[in-house]
């Protein structure tokens, strides 16, 4: 899901506080496959690192799922491993999810006068420098996209294919670990 690029000027709309129902459905399944997806990633970070669950959550807190593969990636280096999975295009992928569902999450529903059509107001973030155009917040210049049950459902799915690579990720990085630990400490690296 991703926002219009222009500026908005004025949007003429009201806040929504009770949505559709099947909207309301695919937003529980966005919030429900997000927490899903953060939970495959955590397990990656724990597994490369050889923690549990209990000292996983506390060395990891609440970091943003880009920034976890990051720490992955330097977990990698610093052991001076490799793996196949795609780290580069996972990272960018979950950045491009978490902003959508963080927006959805957080952002303002709106409807337009004579109109079923809901928008999410977005106010997070600053508009990309363009040429003569200075940088605003967007909580000057708000964007605004519309949302349907369509886009819901697209993003529980692109979750899913994030969650199946974190899952290839994990089988790769438990069988770095296996390996490490069968080698003797002076020959780890």
């Amino acid at each position: 899901m991703k926002f219009r690029k222009a500026r908005i000027e004025k949007f003429e709309g009201s806040t929504v506080y009770k949505i559709p129902d099947e909207i309301a459905r695919e937003l529980g399944h966005v919030i429900a496959r997000w927490a899903n997806l953060e939970r495959h990633l955590k397990l990656v970070i724990y597994n490369l690192v050889g923690i549990d669950d209990v000292i996983g959550r506390v060395v990891i807190g609440k970091a943003r799922a880009h920034e976890q593969i990051g720490r992955v990636e330097d977990v990698l280096t610093a052991l001076r491993l490799t793996v196949k999975s795609p780290l580069k295009e996972i990272k960018k992928s979950l950045a491009e999810i978490e902003s959508s569902r963080n927006a959805l999450a957080h952002g303002q529903w709106l409807i337009t006068p004579g109109s079923d059509q809901l928008f999410l107001l977005d106010l997070s973030d600053n508009w990309p420098l363009g040429e003569g155009i200075p940088r605003h917040t967007k909580r000057m210049f708000p964007d605004t996209k519309p949302v349907g049950q369509g886009d819901l459902i697209k993003l529980v799915n692109d979750m899913d294919v994030e969650i199946e690579r974190l899952d290839k990720l994990n089988e790769e990085v438990r069988a770095l670990r296996r390996s490490l630990h069968a080698k003797s400490p002076e020959q780890a690296p």
